[in-house]
């Protein structure tokens, strides 16, 4: 399957971190939050489903909420990593093997600018 044709848990099925984290080789305290699509463990953190009849107890909705709101933060960064490297709005026409280096350097690339902005702005002080 090409990069971009497979849901994000059937991916992440297939990384190196999945893989560690299923063999217990990270400390416990590594989690990942993951949609509903996911399949919850003891790294994978996903929303608890609304119940058919009812409501979520108060602490439930509370960790729902908290939840998405970290995960909403993952989704900004990636929207900005889209937004400035128009090479990531497509999908990559490069080896499988080389899209984490790809990757790597748009991040590398954004903080650089990030500095760079919060350096010019503290200098307009």
């Amino acid at each position: 399957d090409a990069p971009g044709s497979m849901h994000d848990s059937a991916t992440f099925n297939g990384t190196a971190l999945c893989t560690l984290l299923n063999q217990g080789r990270l400390p416990l305290d590594y989690h990942v939050a993951g949609d509903g699509a996911y399949t919850e463990s003891d790294f994978m953190w996903t929303p608890f489903p609304e119940p058919r009849n009812g409501s979520l107890s108060q602490s439930k909705d509370t960790f729902n909420w908290i939840h998405s709101t970290h995960r909403q933060n993952v989704e900004r960064a990636f929207g900005m990593l889209m937004g400035r490297w128009l090479v990531l709005e497509t999908p990559l026409q490069i080896p499988h093997i080389q899209v984490h280096a790809v990757f790597t350097a748009c991040c590398r690339l954004q903080n650089i600018c990030i500095t760079r902005q919060q350096e010019a702005a503290a200098d307009e002080l």
